[in-house]
């Protein structure tokens, strides 16, 4: 059997009852999913009557093309941390090429940027179980950290709120970084905490971007909340890429903080729209750039 059919199947495995409930309700839900996104949009659209000013296409612009790049540099040096965790190297340039088709393989009906990236450090020497296992505990981490945030944010608007996601963040955050610790180290746990603290800000920043293509000024801070959604719906698996999942819950959270639910459902999905087309991009560019072959990359 090839490395990407025993990862998937130590994938599948590890996630045997959602793949269970995928298999038979998946075709339905990814059509509810795809009819959410598209019906969301369109409604937020024409409820908001969106002016589309110069300065918002700017925003575009730097969404979809700069933070394209800040993401894929952010996923790539992640990745190289979770292979030294596992004692192996993988060079910037693989690490980048990676990432670039992990966010490609969002877009698949499994959770495939984790697959792509378990393979990837099972081709440089790395077991399957560490890889899955570091894998899966930086996207808790990252889950976790995002919570943490979001619940301080929250805790003078809606204290039950921002107490509950504090705890739960923190709840998740100790196991997932003691697994990191336990495989590569308190260096290599206190760096992976660090790189995903920034991605926090990173994925505030880009909420930001999105609420400014809109023409609604959203301060850093204020954008967690919808990072947060963009992240939890992104995780949860049960549709690719969390489409129509994070714009959902981003509407939620705006219903809930007295904010505008279309505005937030539109901004999310802007902020996907911008990290696809950003991702397509720039990932052929990758790919004929950064070789197998030029990196040392095993097939």
């Amino acid at each position: 059997m090839s490395v990407e059919g025993k990862v998937i199947d130590a994938v599948r495995a590890r996630i045997a009852p959602l793949t269970m409930w995928k298999e038979r309700w998946g075709r339905t839900t990814i059509w509810l999913a795809i009819a959410l996104f598209v019906c969301g949009t369109a409604y937020s659209l024409i409820t908001l009557d969106v002016n589309w000013t110069r300065s918002g296409l700017f925003a575009m612009a730097v969404l979809t093309l700069g933070m394209g790049v800040v993401m894929l540099v952010y996923s790539a040096l992640s990745l190289v941390l979770m292979a030294q965790a596992c004692g192996k190297r993988i060079s910037f340039g693989a690490a980048l090429r990676v990432s670039s088709n992990a966010q490609m393989a969002e877009a698949l009906p499994l959770p495939g940027g984790a697959i792509v990236r378990t393979v990837a450090l099972v081709e440089v020497g790395a077991s399957i179980k560490n890889s899955v296992v570091l894998v899966v505990s930086t996207a808790l981490l990252w889950i976790a950290l995002a919570s943490v945030a979001t619940g301080a944010i929250l805790l003078g608007q809606l204290p039950t709120v921002g107490a509950l996601l504090l705890a739960g963040g923190s709840t998740l955050a100790i196991p997932a970084l003691f697994l990191i610790g336990r495989k590569g180290g308190l260096l290599n746990a206190s760096l992976t905490l660090l790189l995903r603290i920034a991605g926090i800000g990173i994925a505030a920043l880009r909420l930001s971007l999105a609420f400014a293509v809109i023409d609604i000024a959203l301060p850093l801070p204020n954008a967690m909340p919808y990072a947060l959604a963009a992240i939890a719906g992104s995780a949860s698996s049960l549709v690719p890429g969390g489409l129509g999942v994070s714009e959902a819950l981003g509407a939620l959270m705006a219903s809930a903080i007295d904010a505008s639910p279309q505005s937030a459902f539109l901004a999310l999905a802007i902020n996907r729209i911008a990290q696809f087309v950003g991702t397509a991009m720039f990932a052929p560019v990758i790919e004929f750039l950064m070789t197998p072959a030029k990196l040392g990359v095993r097939q």
